[in-house]
């Protein structure tokens, strides 16, 4: 849950708010920006899933895709922090 909360934080960042129904879209653009090896589709459900109706069948076998996703974006952080500071 805490590595999604990173990610749509990072995705309202890099793409602004979602409004009229866009998240989904911009979280997957997100997500295959970043390298997102799986299916975005699949990994957004399992996140409502989780999200809404509690369900974490499955989740295990995701977490190393979405770690490495928000690992690039981390980096990238940290290059773009790195020259704000210099």
């Amino acid at each position: 849950m805490l590595l999604w909360t990173a990610l749509e934080v990072w995705k309202t960042y890099k793409f602004g708010p979602s409004k009229g129904g866009k998240h989904k879209e911009k979280m997957k653009a997100t997500l295959q920006e970043y390298g997102y090896e799986g299916n975005a589709d699949k990994i957004y459900d399992l996140r409502n899933d989780i999200f809404h109706e509690g369900v974490r069948e499955g989740v295990k076998d995701h977490l190393p895709l979405l770690e490495r996703c928000i690992r690039r974006i981390l980096d990238e952080l940290k290059i773009y922090l790195e020259g704000k500071v210099k």
